[in-house]
């Protein structure tokens, strides 16, 4: 009577092993051709900086940082993507014209606009806060302080390829030990605002393998 429940847990231990080399054998291709053609991105275009929603008790002195910043993070957006080839802006105009009557989105807004001048991805840059050092090099009143986001939106089908998100204000180095590395990278200087968005934008557009190439 021992004997066949024995035999019993071979056949099952057979057919569990069996069964789990059967699987191991089975290879899921991970993209198609068709998946792979569909996410190619060869061209490129960048559609103007806006400015976050701003609260209603936002003064003029912000609003006006604000301003500047989104001008300081277009002309660094060309700077920093300068090497890469088949890459365009569009200007506010433009793309008011582009748009039309559509509604929708900003992310189908920018397959909208991305469909009709024919481009594979659209760059969505958003500035929310831009704040300049006041004060010099070595001595500051106020840092910098700089936030913005981005998302690159493949037009063929709508997927998000890459986001980033840069929030933040430069501090002293004995307000945070912990930042002697990147204190020491900057030579241990109070740095602009134009120069914080430059370190973010590189920071942050070299996770994407899209913007870095």
């Amino acid at each position: 009577m021992k004997f066949f429940p024995r035999i019993l847990s071979c056949f099952v231990l057979a057919a569990f092993i069996f069964s789990a080399a059967s699987c191991s054998k089975k290879v899921v291709p991970l993209n198609t051709d068709k998946d792979s053609a569909a996410l190619t991105v060869q061209s490129i275009t960048v559609l103007p900086v806006k400015i976050a929603q701003a609260d209603k008790d936002t003064s003029h002195t912000i609003s006006k940082q604000l301003q500047e910043g989104s001008l300081v993070l277009t002309s660094t957006i060309k700077e920093v993507l300068k090497d890469k080839e088949r890459v365009s802006y569009l200007f506010s105009g433009q793309q008011e014209s582009l748009l039309g009557n559509f509604h929708g989105s900003r992310n189908e807004a920018a397959v909208f606009i991305g469909k009709k001048i024919e481009t594979d991805a659209v760059l969505i840059p958003t500035l929310h806060r831009y704040i300049d050092r006041e004060g010099k090099t070595y001595s500051v009143n106020q840092p910098a302080s700089v936030s913005f986001e981005y998302s690159l939106i493949h037009v063929k089908t709508g997927k998000t390829l890459c986001t980033g998100f840069f929030d933040e204000t430069q501090e002293a180095l004995s307000s945070n030990l912990f930042s002697f590395k990147q204190a020491a990278k900057r030579g241990f200087k109070w740095i602009t605002a134009r120069e914080f968005t430059e370190e973010g934008l590189k920071d942050k557009f070299s996770d994407c393998q899209y913007l870095s190439k």
